[in-house]
């Protein structure tokens, strides 16, 4: 299924108004509305208002009805996209603008020949700039977990950080120690592995049985998430005394999210 703007201003006559755009998922939303997902020019999810669009394909043959994130209610989701689609409550909780989302969409985005805009590609596609919002976030992080252990003699920090060789992370002379533990973990449990590490730490201080915020705790993860736009190829979780490690490889490179811990 495609669709098309209809009734554009002069000042609207770019190649994103001009242009037939694929539907990512269409469905009803009473008698008098429909619902039509497309990608705007920076790949963000959007749903414009129906009236606006003018249907130019009104083929389905390559989309499953997948009522679950509209209510129960009639849904039709591009195969390709279902995938991804899946993990949302909603259709609405798909249209944010979220680096994370562009990056798991991105083979997706390449498959379907969308055009990348030069924001896009320094964003999405550039890991540097991923990396600086990962510690814009450890910043925050960091100051939350030593603000509840205030009056404690010890200190305790996030680190993120990537290198090209395993052993580097840890020392030699720190592998013969009573307390170090290398642990190789199944790649199916990632998310979950992650998103434990990750509430662990960043509440450690506080009451076990209080609500965790769980917003905080996914945007943490899809910040680092986010980096690993194809399937990552092993994953890690090392201890030593001082340190607390989940590693993982990727391309070659191996990421870790390091919790440390001062006197």
């Amino acid at each position: 299924m495609k669709v098309k703007f209809k009734n554009i201003s002069d000042t609207e006559e770019d190649d994103f108004f001009i242009s037939e755009h694929l539907v990512l998922a269409y469905g009803v939303w009473d008698d008098k509305s429909k619902i039509y997902l497309i990608a705007d020019r920076e790949l963000e999810i959007i749903e414009p208002f129906d009236k606006n669009l003018e249907i130019t394909d009104t083929d389905l043959s390559e989309y499953d009805n997948y009522p679950k994130l509209n209510y129960d209610k009639e849904f039709y989701v591009h195969r390709n996209f279902l995938p991804f689609a899946k993990q949302f409550e909603r259709y609405h909780d798909i249209k944010i603008d979220s680096i994370w989302i562009k990056s798991k969409l991105h083979n997706f985005y390449l498959e379907k020949e969308y055009k990348l805009t030069n924001h896009y590609v320094e964003t999405v596609l550039n890991e540097n700039y991923k990396l600086t919002l990962i510690k814009g976030f450890l910043t925050f992080a960091n100051h939350y977990i030593n603000k509840n252990n205030k009056g404690s003699s010890y200190r305790n920090h996030f680190h993120f950080e990537k290198t090209l060789n395993l052993s580097a992370i840890i020392p030699e002379n720190l592998k013969d120690n009573q307390h170090y533990k290398f642990e190789q973990l199944e790649i199916s449990k990632y998310e979950n592995e992650l998103m434990t590490f990750i509430t662990e730490k960043l509440y450690y201080n506080e009451e076990k049985d209080m609500v965790k915020d769980k917003d905080l705790i996914r945007d943490f993860f899809e910040l680092i998430d986010s980096i690993f736009i194809d399937s990552i190829e092993e994953l890690y979780r090392i201890k030593t005394f001082y340190d607390d490690r989940f590693v993982i490889k990727y391309n070659q490179k191996f990421y870790f999210l390091n919790y440390d811990w001062t006197s």
